[in-house]
């Protein structure tokens, strides 16, 4: 296998073209670095130039084709294949090749490498939000295939990204499906189902920790607002529970066993489990908050309070119903997570397969 030693700004450019005349363009969309998703090479959001905020100022331009690297934290890993023009944050440069002997496609791998990332972080600077320079950057060495070499990795990898799209796009259906699923079978009452408020099934209580109680290595599951799980030495509560976070995003988690939690969590718990599943009950959730943040959309949600929950209508099917639509979804659910599992093993492979050919 032949190949070249380089500096990476031998091949690439930085493309630094800027947008001067504001008024005349043709440019619809923005991209920030919360845009550039970790691990992923697609662009899949942006922002609309016409509904940011008068005073936004973003003016670097990029066009299809162009890779894009964030410089700032780059141990996030955000890089991405513009597949549009648009404008980016100052945060993001720009790069194309700049010499024939780069195939354009095979720039995103190089940019993804292990070495390149290094290179990155070792080159940046700043304690709270480190940031690397191009001047720094164009200075990375490493070897560059011929560019037949190129192609045989391009293909493979490719390959590798094809079919991690298509699991991503396999897990976003399930999403989907559970979604509507969801809403059918907790909103289509039977005739035999009873009308009645959550306050009378349930009982409900408060955690009273600090968010800052957790300890790194501890015995119990230490449950706060976040959507992550932390852990605690000391336990006090236990059993089929339901913990939502009172405020923030307004997320839902089930937990069965000893556990602890943040005095702004609420922790539900079936009063007769002969009456109430307590997973339904956590399903039953997951879907009220759904509705509560929608009913809310374009405010803020600062916190719960206890008579949102108390004076919640439910739809209560018979408990043999609601055992039907547990196991309808859970079936989903463990779709979602193989479809997953297969992702994060192409993704690990993508990783092996991008140190081993690139260096």
């Amino acid at each position: 296998m032949s190949s070249t030693r380089v500096k990476f700004g031998d091949v690439v450019i930085n493309v630094n073209e800027t947008l001067r005349d504001e008024s005349e363009h043709s440019f619809s969309r923005v991209v920030g670095l919360e845009h550039i998703d970790s691990g992923d090479s697609e662009l899949r959001r942006w922002d609309e130039l016409s509904s940011l905020p008068e005073g936004t100022s973003f003016k670097r331009i990029f066009r299809r084709g162009h890779v894009l690297f964030g410089k700032r934290r780059a141990y996030q890993r955000k890089v991405a294949v513009a597949s549009f023009d648009g404008i980016c944050s100052s945060d993001i440069l720009v790069f194309t090749p700049s010499d024939k002997r780069l195939n354009p496609g095979f720039l995103l791998y190089i940019v993804q490498s292990e070495g390149f990332f290094a290179h990155a972080l070792q080159t940046s600077s700043g304690s709270l939000s480190p940031r690397t320079r191009w001047q720094d950057l164009a200075s990375f060495e490493f070897e560059l295939p011929s560019l037949d070499e190129q192609e045989r990795i391009l293909e493979l990898l490719s390959a590798v990204d094809a079919h991690a799209e298509a699991l991503r796009n396999q897990a976003n259906v399930a999403e989907d499906s559970r979604r509507v699923v969801l809403h059918d079978l907790l909103t289509t009452a039977g005739e035999d189902w009873t009308e009645t408020t959550l306050g009378l099934l349930v009982s409900l209580r408060t955690g009273k920790l600090d968010v800052n109680a957790g300890v790194e290595d501890g015995e119990f599951p230490f449950f706060t607002c976040s959507r992550d799980t932390y852990k605690i030495d000391v336990a006090a509560f236990s059993g089929k529970s339901v913990i939502v976070a009172g405020n923030g995003d307004l997320n839902v988690k089930y937990c069965e066993g000893e556990f602890n939690a943040y005095q702004r969590t609420y922790i539900l718990q079936a009063i007769d489990e002969s009456v109430l599943n307590p997973i339904f009950l956590f399903h039953f959730m997951d879907k009220y908050l759904e509705i509560l943040r929608n009913d809310t959309q374009g405010s803020t949600i600062q916190y719960l309070k206890k008579a949102q929950f108390t004076e919640a209508p439910i739809s209560l099917p018979p408990l043999v119903e609601q055992k039907r639509i547990v196991d309808e979804i859970s079936k989903i659910d463990a779709l979602i997570q193989e479809t997953n599992s297969a992702l994060l093993a192409t993704q690990q492979l993508r990783a092996a397969l991008l140190n081993k050919e690139i260096s």
